[in-house]
């Protein structure tokens, strides 16, 4: 079999011939062999660019691009072809798997039950099914998540991962006996999988750390020994044994724990904060919280024992007081830090020291800020030290930093009323990588904050350094 460079370049002169149909089924295969890497998004770059109203291709190069981790080019590929033929099932699940990894798991779930209503085959029935579980798993849908897995659990009962996943939302339903079951079951299938045993291990590390470390332990010694590889990535792989080190502080009650939460999953059904107001269109949203504590410099909103933090660009982290587990949709967090008390209202602004967080992720909410009568007057809370480039951002909107409060790190800050200028589509994904705003999130508030450099040029009559 000739190798894929070769393949190209006889597509190439077909394509030149005018065969692009043939050019499209010569090339292919080879795609469909090894649909990743850069050779793979070159071939079917060429089959596009031929056959641009094809969906097949167009679904192929949504493929090699959601592998190469090129999302936002994989949505639009997939939408093409889902735009051009709405009646495959396919086109529709691939759809779906764009939108999870750009962060739509709202949207992903529309595609993938799109793609179950069309399907006929009982084997992509399973798949798609269990595409939907992982996108309830994520918005915190439990129940639903078990009572579609029940659906399918007579045809999986000999698949570990399945097992695995079935455990895990047991735990989240509080049910660690169910989930102890599994994960039994889970050994006998697969006696050496180091999962097993790290599962088992986050299921006891409440209740019983010597058996959390014992199961821990296990996990280490299969993965060190060569019989398993590593699944966990490795920052929850080092947070796990930091978690079960830190136990003695959790015992002593000096930690104190929290289910995490985003925003978004709440918004229509609000109990913790009020929507003030949305605009659909920008995805601009503007809460309001009463007696909230709130963490400097990481932002996290500590309300009863709820944490909501997809408003921090942060993942998962360890420090000396604050223990954050997004892949448990847990927070772990030293409560008995110093307060300090603002007995007034404030609006939030927030901020980072790192330059991209800055311009896509908190200085767009002085939009939502200065469009909102009740907020144009009110304190501004904004991180504990600010660089150069933020001084400057915010001189060039002719700010007024006598508004401004930065936040005092190592201490809870406890807040009576505060306005949460937010944008929908930012929140963390729990058990994988945050989902950062791409650009396209807040083109709009980008948009304003040109407009707003362009009125200081055209007053100041020169121009920004």
């Amino acid at each position: 079999m000739i190798d894929i460079d070769q393949a190209i370049s006889d597509a190439t002169n077909m394509i030149r011939r005018g065969k692009r149909k043939q050019a499209s089924e010569h090339l292919m295969p080879y795609v469909i062999q090894q649909p990743w890497g850069l050779k793979a998004e070159q071939a079917m770059l060429l089959l596009v660019n031929a056959l641009p109203k094809d969906p097949c291709v167009l679904y192929h190069y949504g493929i090699v691009l959601l592998n190469n981790k090129n999302f936002e080019p994989a949505y639009i590929a997939a939408k093409k072809a889902v735009e051009l033929d709405g009646s495959s099932p396919v086109y529709w699940n691939l759809l779906g798997n764009t939108m999870v990894s750009l962060g739509y798991v709202g949207e992903a779930e529309k595609c993938y039950q799109a793609a179950l209503k069309l399907n006929q085959d009982p084997k992509d029935e399973r798949l798609l099914k269990s595409n939907i579980i992982g996108v309830y798993i994520q918005q915190e849908r439990f129940q639903e998540a078990l009572d579609l897995a029940l659906t399918i659990k007579q045809y999986l009962k000999r698949n570990y991962n399945f097992t695995i996943i079935l455990a895990n939302i047991h735990k989240e339903l509080n049910q660690p006996e169910q989930a102890k079951r599994l994960l039994d079951k889970a050994r006998r299938l697969e006696p050496n999988n180091m999962m097993t045993y790290y599962e088992f291990a986050r299921i006891y590390r409440d209740a019983d750390n010597d058996k959390a470390r014992k199961y821990w332990d296990k996990s280490k010694t299969l993965v060190e020994s060569g019989q398993s590889p590593n699944q966990v990535n490795p920052t929850d792989w080092e947070k796990m044994e930091f978690y079960l080190c830190k136990r003695g502080a959790y015992h002593d009650h000096r930690l104190k724990k929290y289910t995490a939460h985003n925003i978004d999953s709440f918004l229509e059904q609000a109990e913790d904060f009020k929507v003030i107001s949305q605009n659909v269109e920008t995805n601009e949203v503007l809460l309001k919280f009463e007696e909230i504590d709130i963490v400097p410099d990481t932002w996290e909103i500590f309300k009863g024992e709820k944490c909501f933090a997809n408003l921090s660009h942060h993942l998962d982290y360890l420090e000396e007081y604050f223990i954050r587990y997004w892949h448990y949709s847990e927070v772990l967090f030293d409560h008995f830090l110093p307060t300090e008390e603002t007995k007034y209202t404030v609006a939030y602004l927030g901020g980072a020291q790192n330059y991209y967080h800055w311009w896509i992720d908190y200085l767009p909410r002085l939009k939502i800020i200065n469009e909102n009568e009740e907020l144009k007057n009110l304190p501004i809370l904004i991180n504990s030290k600010l660089t150069g480039y933020q001084k400057r951002s915010l001189e060039l909107i002719d700010f007024d930093f006598s508004r401004l409060i930065n936040a005092k790190p190592g201490h809870i800050q406890h807040i009576s009323s505060l306005y949460l200028p937010h944008f929908k589509g930012r929140h963390m994904v729990f058990g994988g990588q945050p989902n950062y705003l791409k650009p396209f999130n807040t083109m709009a508030q980008i948009n304003w904050i040109r407009e707003q450099y362009k009125k200081y040029m055209q007053s100041k009559q020169d121009y920004p350094e």
